[in-house]
């Protein structure tokens, strides 16, 4: 969890860090430009996101939110994804997602 999604996006949920299919309804990512760009203009022939999986079987994303949160964009407004998308997936110890970026100590 980066502190600036877990501060302005994944607040509200009850889940932490939220699901993908939840933070579709969250009006911050579905109308946030960036996000927005990417799932409109998606011309990348490949992409890597980086992710956690964690000793329960939950996936986190850990490097490319913004990247996952248009692919889910695309697949929930039905936009076809010509993309090759790669996955790096590494193991994390603990059922609670690692903390990335500057959290106060």
């Amino acid at each position: 969890m980066f502190h600036g999604w877990s501060k302005w996006f994944y607040c509200p949920f009850e889940e932490q860090p939220p699901r993908l299919k939840d933070l579709l309804a969250h009006p911050g990512i579905h109308n946030h430009w960036y996000i927005r760009e990417i799932a409109n203009n998606f011309k990348d022939p490949e992409t890597t996101l980086t992710a956690t999986r964690l000793p329960n079987g939950d996936v986190c994303i850990a490097e490319g939110m913004h990247r996952a949160c248009a692919i889910a964009m695309m697949a929930h407004d039905n936009k076809p994804l010509s993309s090759k998308v790669f996955v790096m997936l590494a193991d994390w110890p603990d059922n609670t997602s690692p903390r990335l970026g500057n959290w106060e100590k």
